[in-house]
């Protein structure tokens, strides 16, 4: 799991490459750190506590299910040719979600809410730097 901030930082940093390096590859992933997988089940769960509901589902299993028990994306091209790495760690991906959804609740608006999570998305990069 990981934040949208993270997928659009990869593929603008890949954009900007593209103008100055015809060899890179024609196709990149950008997913979360290796080890940072979490279940559908992990992840209700802490949404659910982020936001202060209770975790009221229940998981009921079909037998003969198609879902795969894991999905994950292999992002180790694009942080050895472009040097990207994913900036929301497991926890935050699941605080600033939930935090979006919280605020436009209350009636901020989502733009707002957006452009201010922009911004401080932006400064973990520059401290990255």
């Amino acid at each position: 799991w990981q934040h949208v901030l993270d997928c659009v930082a990869g593929y603008l940093v890949y954009a900007e490459a593209l103008t100055t390096n015809s060899e890179l590859p024609r196709a990149l992933n950008f997913g979360p750190s290796p080890g940072c997988e979490a279940t559908v089940a992990d992840l209700t769960e802490a949404m659910l506590a982020a936001l202060g509901r209770p975790p009221t589902w229940r998981h009921e299993p079909q037998s003969g299910s198609k879902e795969m028990a894991t999905l994950a994306v292999d992002s180790s091209l694009a942080r050895r040719t472009l040097g990207w790495s994913d900036l929301i760690g497991a926890r935050a991906v699941v605080s600033w979600t939930a935090e979006w959804y919280r605020h436009v609740r209350e009636g901020r608006p989502a733009r707002e809410i957006t452009l201010q999570q922009i911004a401080t998305y932006t400064q973990l990069g520059e401290a990255g730097s």
